[in-house]
């Protein structure tokens, strides 16, 4: 494995960084498990396996101090991770991103395009997210381009999070062109089209399959158009 570091700016006399400046980063093949620290990170965030080769160029900006812009693209092979809380690993072969993070007066906003996952399970082309944080509102908005819901069930074997209990079901299907709201930790708005959405029969609930069409809520109101012809 390789690292490259160049920093864009002279040095002040005493060797340390200037208040502002531009430092350049590249990892060539880095092997995750061969970084110093690997396993107590690992074992303090509960992650039991965590293996992949990553390559990847990065600019950071920097202020008075400050990180302000971080531009990178990203490139990971043969990747694996597994959690404490799960009985089995999610695998991928490649997985790839143009990545971005920027302060903003009033909070942050990350950035990725282009995203593009292979694995036997799951795979992405070409997607994209926005996320962007309002620091004076304690507000956060999400933009997922292209969502496959079998990603909530993805994660769930991995993670114990209560936001999984809202769910009586995981459903199957797709989400494109989603935006999602949380203000002060709580969903307030929810704009998505849905497709070929599905989940079984239960006791509280019918089953239904190819459900297609539009979904709009807010706390005080709620959109709901379907396009589906039979579901």
């Amino acid at each position: 494995s390789l690292l490259k570091v160049r920093i864009d700016m002279p040095l002040l006399s005493n060797l340390a960084l200037p208040e502002n400046g531009r430092m350049f980063v590249e990892f060539e093949n880095l092997d995750l498990t061969a970084l110093p620290g690997y396993q107590q990170w690992i074992e303090e965030k509960s992650i039991s396996r965590l293996q992949a080769i990553l390559n990847s160029i990065a600019w950071v900006d920097w202020n008075q101090g400050n990180i302000n812009e971080i531009h990178a693209q990203v490139a990971v092979e043969h990747g694996l991770i597994q959690t404490k809380v799960s009985n089995s690993a999610f695998h991928f072969d490649k997985f790839d991103a143009n990545c971005l993070w920027k302060k903003r007066s009033t909070g942050w906003e990350m950035a990725m395009d282009k995203v593009n996952l292979k694995s036997s399970a799951l795979s992405l082309v070409e997607d994209k997210l926005l996320l962007f944080y309002q620091s004076d509102w304690n507000s956060y908005h999400v933009y997922l381009k292209y969502f496959p819901l079998k990603i909530l069930s993805m994660v769930k074997s991995q993670m114990s999070l209560k936001f999984f209990d809202m769910f009586p079901f995981m459903p199957k299907g797709d989400l494109r062109e989603s935006q999602l709201n949380f203000k002060e930790g709580v969903l307030d708005y929810v704009l998505t089209q849905f497709e070929n959405c599905s989940w079984g029969a239960s006791d509280k609930f019918p089953g239904v399959s190819g459900l297609s069409g539009v979904l709009s809520w807010e706390s005080r109101s709620a959109h709901f158009e379907i396009a589906s012809q039979n579901f």
